[in-house]
């Protein structure tokens, strides 16, 4: 039914999108699915920020951030030097301090937070549009530990679609995505495998 309504639409010079899959309660062994998907929605996500001189980006990325419902915004700071912690406090969020290492400052987030949701975000990214809706989805699939979002640079520059898709491909084939896709995990796990390693090594890029 569904391949003969595409190709309906495609003969009619239509445009489709699919949305993501949906499950179908209509048994009552199917009512496990909807209570965890109601616990889900009830869930809080705490966003963790870490953050080193990131004035000019900050202030953008919380008005995206706050007010959205049930959700809580960190931000942990490695004693920038500019303005970036006045900015984030002027938006009436938690707003925290320690040492100079991404590592320690999201433990720090994590270990503060309320949620039980935690998703680390690079304070220069930007999340899309209903990003609080796709984490609680993919979070409730039996079987998700842990997700991230798809990467995309903004610029228009043609070598840099190579970097998206090498970058996408390491995320959905190794399941290894990097820090700047976003990565989101429910809070108890979080803390079961300990949270981050702290490895200086990294820190260089920092």
């Amino acid at each position: 039914m569904l391949e003969r309504s595409l190709e309906i639409a495609r003969l009619q010079g239509l445009s489709t999108i699919l949305l993501d899959l949906l499950h179908d309660v209509d048994r009552p062994e199917d009512l496990d699915i909807w209570r965890n998907i109601e616990r889900s929605f009830a869930s809080l996500i705490s966003v963790i920020i870490p953050t080193w001189n990131e004035e000019s980006n900050i202030s953008v990325l919380l008005e995206e951030l706050v007010g959205t419902p049930n959700v809580e915004t960190i931000v942990v700071d490695g004693n920038s030097s500019d303005r970036t912690r006045e900015i984030a406090a002027s938006h009436n969020i938690k707003v925290m301090s320690s040492p100079r290492c991404r590592a320690i400052q999201m433990n720090t987030g994590a270990k503060n937070a309320q949620g039980d949701i935690l998703l680390f975000l690079h304070a220069d990214t930007r999340l899309p549009a209903n990003w609080a809706l796709m984490v609680r989805n993919a979070l409730v699939e039996p079987g998700t530990a842990a997700g991230s979002f798809e990467f995309a640079i903004d610029d228009k520059m043609k070598k840099l679609r190579i970097i998206e898709r090498l970058t996408n491909f390491r995320s959905r084939k190794f399941q290894l995505p990097y820090g700047d896709q976003a990565i989101f995990l429910k809070a108890d796990l979080f803390r079961r495998i300990g949270g981050y390693n702290d490895l200086p090594i990294m820190e260089i890029l920092n």
